[in-house]
C-alpha cells in the first residue's frame, strides 16, 4: 500500500476539526500481461505501486497504439493497458518509374494502388498491402506502349506525322509511342471515302482503328486536304512542345515533395490539409500536425509544419526525449 496525505498523524484541535486531513493508503497494481509485449521496468510478479507508470516493448512486427499519456497506476487499477498492434508501413510503396502510388493510408492491412501514366501498360500486381510493417510483393513496372503498324492503304498510302512534316509509314518504323499520328492519303484519281482521314496512337492501339477506302474520283480535295495536313502538324508540333515541356518539370518534380514524416509509436501525425497530390501524405502545399507522447517534446512550436518547396516549414517535425 502506498501513504498519501500530508501527515501519519493528525490532532483534534479547540474548534473542533482535525489539524490534518484524514491520509489515504493507495493500492498497488498488478504487472498487466500484454499481448505481443513486454513490460520492460517491473518483473511480471511484481507489484507496481500507486502513481507509478510502466513501459512496454512490443515484439517484432509490432509496434504500440498511440497513447499521449503513460499506463499508471491508480489506486489498485491501471489508468488503461497499453496494446501492441501489428505494425504500420512507416513509407508509401516504392513508385514505379513512369507510374505513380495511391494510398490514402499506411496501416496494417491497408491496401495501395499502382497506376502508370498515358501511354504505359503496368506489369505486374496493380495493389499490395501493408503486412507487419512491409509492403508486400514487388514493384510492378510500367512499359511504354507501342503502335503496331497499321497495315497497307489500297490504292493510297499511309503518313506518318512528325513535328517536322510527313513521311511514307513504312513496316520497319518501330517503337510509335502515345498521341502520334498517321493521316491517310490516296494516290492521284482517287479520294478518300468511307471512313476517318487518320488516326492516333492511344494506349498501343491506333483509334479510330478502321481505315477509309480510296475509291477512284475525278476532282480529289487537294486543297482541303492541305489544309488538313497542316491543321495535324500544327497539332503534333504542340504535343511534342508539351511532352518536352512535361519532361522538363519532371526533372523538378522532386521539389513537389518533402520527406516523409515517420509515424512511430510515440508521435502522432495528422493531416491537417492536403497538398496538390492528395494521395500523398508530403506533397507540396501539405500541412501535418504532430503530437508527441509522453516523455517526449516537438522541436518545432506549434505543432503544425508545411511542405515548401521540398522541405518542411518551419522545419521536419520530430519528437525528442525529454531530459
Amino acid at each position: 500500500m502506498t501513504f498519501v496525505g500530508q501527515s501519519a498523524s493528525t490532532t483534534c484541535q479547540k474548534d473542533g476539526t482535525w489539524s490534518h486531513p484524514v491520509p489515504k493508503c493507495m493500492a498497488p497494481c498488478s504487472v498487466p500481461s500484454i499481448e505481443h509485449g513486454r513490460v520492460t521496468n517491473y518483473v511480471p510478479e511484481a507489484r507496481v505501486p500507486h502513481d507509478k507508470h510502466i513501459t512496454v516493448d512490443c515484439i517484432a512486427q509490432y509496434e504500440l497504439r498511440y497513447n499521449t499519456t503513460p499506463a499508471t497506476c491508480n489506486n489498485g487499477s491501471w489508468t488503461h493497458i497499453p496494446t501492441c498492434i501489428p505494425a504500420r508501413c512507416k513509407t508509401l510503396p516504392r513508385r514505379p518509374r513512369h507510374g505513380m502510388v495511391i494510398a490514402p493510408k499506411t496501416d496494417h492491412g491497408m491496401k495501395a494502388l499502382f497506376r502508370c501514366k498515358d501511354g504505359y501498360q503496368l506489369i505486374g500486381p496493380n495493389v499490395t498491402e501493408c503486412s507487419f510493417g512491409r509492403w508486400a510483393g514487388e514493384t510492378p513496372i510500367c512499359n511504354e506502349t507501342y503502335c503496331p503498324f497499321p497495315g497497307i492503304l489500297e490504292n493510297g498510302r499511309i503518313l506518318l506525322v512528325g513535328h517536322m512534316g510527313m513521311y511514307d509509314y513504312r513496316p520497319y518504323v518501330k517503337k510509335i509511342t502515345n498521341n502520334r499520328q498517321i493521316m491517310y492519303e490516296c494516290e492521284r484519281h482517287y479520294t478518300l471515302s468511307e471512313g476517318p482521314p487518320g488516326a492516333t496512337c492511344v494506349d498501343g492501339r491506333w483509334s479510330p482503328q478502321e481505315k477509309p477506302k480510296c475509291v477512284r474520283g475525278s476532282h480529289p480535295q487537294v486543297r482541303w486536304d492541305r489544309k488538313k495536313r497542316e491543321a495535324v502538324i500544327r497539332r503534333q508540333r504542340r504535343l511534342d512542345m508539351r511532352r518536352a515541356k512535361r519532361k522538363k518539370r519532371g526533372k523538378r518534380k522532386h521539389k513537389g515533395f518533402c520527406k516523409p514524416v515517420e509515424t512511430t509509436p510515440w508521435m502522432d501525425v495528422t493531416v491537417l490539409k492536403k497538398g496538390w497530390m492528395s494521395s500523398s501524405p508530403a506533397s507540396r502545399g501539405t500541412v501535418i500536425q504532430v503530437t508527441c507522447g509522453w516523455g517526449y517534446s516537438l522541436n518545432i512550436g506549434n505543432r503544425t509544419a508545411k511542405c515548401v518547396a521540398g522541405r518542411w516549414k518551419p522545419r521536419k517535425p520530430e519528437c525528442i526525449t525529454s531530459t
